[in-house]
């Protein structure tokens, strides 16, 4: 978003209660209805390859099955039984992953001047098609509109992933801000935001860019004592005055620590161009970025990884044409325009060869036994769309020396596992609820069957994502 790239601001003028489980969908609107492809009480996938979200080798030759949304079964094809009356899937050629828990998502959309569109409908559906099955918005700027599409997955009226809805952002006053992003001073203020929004049904809150360490501990402080998580996507706080507040998650992983600016100023945020610098002067085996990644472990701080987001500032990175079909005509427009505009630039420059830093911290994190999850973060100047956002983030990683499993599990098991639902979601395991991701293509073998999602199975329920791709494109951006 605009902060996360500020000098952005220049060219574009900015920058559920209780996690109700999915219903199978009994009083499903018709328009849903018609993206489902498997409804059978009864489902096994056979011979496929799996790779179960645990961060274990991939498997082949495996049958899952699932009854009434749940995995009963799992192991070699061989010697799993299969019941005569359920339907089976070949799964010959095909690659079974678990539905993907994406931590940092919105509901909003930049829309040029500083302006952002707000299209849950799509996007929660857009969303599934990708392979989501639970997200959390990590950010809103429409709570509202957001608990509301929450409520009706939860009821199975509409189809989308699961979601843990976080309330309006709480950021400092009197400094620029997005659209309709509200400001707020004072400890008693921002409790009174808190205990407003838990009441109304939000699951987590978000602290932002300006906020003061009063405000942050008053934010912290509330939530815990309401059963809720806090996040952030802090400068003018250091990680470190975070970690120490008790903060849950630092958003964005390492691209935004204020912590190695020299002569950093309390609850003052440096430029942007000044905290890449510092970090792009960092080494990443080296002790400061060491010592501040045994904090995080050590506190149980989680990162997550939006490497969507940061990839449409990287030199020739241009979104695939699948991405950008969502987006109505005027915005694919302006997204193309900027997108030129952009490419020479310093901003260009600097986050093309922060890139492979940034991966190199988040993997010291993660072999350091930090918990990193994934997100996608549709903000920025555009070109970060629902429906193919997960897949991005899968083949950065792997660019970036992840291993295969662990990626997978990055983007599903260790979500669910932040957001206390592990025992329920996030990995392919009997008892645990049936939300898979059936891929066309041996993944371990071609990264790219990545991009040919098959089928969503959301509680069971198999769902069609050509067609819902189909059906979305070109509506986002029109009212």
């Amino acid at each position: 978003m605009r902060a996360l790239f500020p000098s952005l601001a220049a060219l574009l003028g900015m920058s559920i209660a209780g996690m109700v489980p999915a219903q199978n969908g009994s009083g499903r609107l018709a328009s849903d209805q018609a993206f489902v492809a498997y409804h059978q009480p009864s489902i096994a996938i056979t011979h496929g390859t799996l790779i179960d979200g645990s961060g274990t080798a991939p498997a082949r030759d495996m049958t899952v099955l699932f009854v009434a949304g749940r995995i009963t079964a799992v192991g070699p094809s061989s010697s799993t039984h299969v019941p005569k009356e359920a339907t089976v899937i070949d799964g010959t050629g095909k690659t079974v992953l678990p539905g993907f828990v994406l931590m940092h998502e919105h509901m909003f959309y930049p829309i040029g001047k500083g302006r952002y569109g707000t299209y849950p409908e799509q996007f929660t559906r857009l969303y599934l098609a990708s392979g989501a099955t639970t997200i959390r918005t990590a950010g809103s700027l429409d709570p509202y509109a957001d608990l509301a599409v929450a409520r009706a997955i939860g009821s199975g009226r509409r189809i989308g992933p699961d979601m843990d809805v976080t309330g309006p952002y709480i950021e400092g006053e009197g400094v620029p801000r997005l659209d309709r992003m509200p400001s707020v001073h004072g400890p008693d203020k921002v409790r009174e935001l808190v205990n407003y929004w838990a009441d109304e049904g939000v699951t987590s809150f978000k602290v932002y860019e300006h906020i003061s360490r009063a405000d942050l501990r008053a934010a912290i402080e509330a939530a815990h004592a309401r059963g809720l998580k806090v996040t952030g996507h802090i400068c003018s706080i250091t990680y470190e005055e975070a970690i120490a507040a008790g903060i849950d998650n630092l958003e964005h992983s390492f691209m935004e620590p204020s912590d190695f600016v020299p002569g950093k100023k309390p609850e003052e945020c440096p430029p942007w161009e000044v905290r890449m610098a510092s970090l792009m002067a960092l080494d990443p085996q080296g002790p400061e970025i060491q010592r501040l990644i045994k904090l995080l472990v050590d506190r149980k701080v989680a990162l997550t990884s939006t490497l969507p987001v940061a990839e449409v500032l990287m030199r020739g990175h241009r979104p695939s044409e699948e991405t950008l079909a969502p987006l109505s005509p005027g915005l694919r427009s302006s997204f193309d325009a900027m997108w030129t505009r952009l490419q020479p630039s310093q901003m260009v420059n600097i986050m093309t060869g922060f890139m492979p830093k940034l991966l190199q911290f988040e993997r010291a994190f993660v072999a350091a036994g930090g918990l990193l999850m994934a997100g996608s973060d549709p903000t920025s100047y555009g070109g970060t769309v629902p429906g193919t956002t997960a897949q991005r983030q899968l083949h950065l990683m792997l660019e970036g020396g992840f291993q295969l499993p662990e990626s997978i599990r990055i983007m599903s098991l260790n979500g669910a596992i932040y957001l206390g639902r592990d025992r329920e979601i996030g990995s392919v395991a009997v008892g645990k609820r049936a939300d898979l991701v059936l891929l066309n293509g041996d993944l371990p073998a071609d990264a790219n069957a990545i991009d040919r999602v098959a089928s969503v199975f959301k509680n069971g329920v198999g769902y069609d994502p050509v067609a819902i791709k189909k059906t979305l494109a070109g509506t986002v951006g029109i009212d």
